[in-house]
């Protein structure tokens, strides 16, 4: 997917954070907080 500014961006990688360069909020979760997003689009 396409990151783009002023997004709310949540993904399994400790990479994630490096969003915020294109002006997201972005956040590293663990795999039981990935599988509850995947399943309720929620956090």
């Amino acid at each position: 997917g396409a990151t783009l500014p002023g997004m709310t961006v949540v993904c399994g990688d400790s990479h994630t954070s490096t969003h915020g360069a294109f002006a997201c909020l972005a956040q590293g979760i663990g795999t039981s907080e990935v599988e509850h997003v995947l399943a309720t689009q929620c956090l």
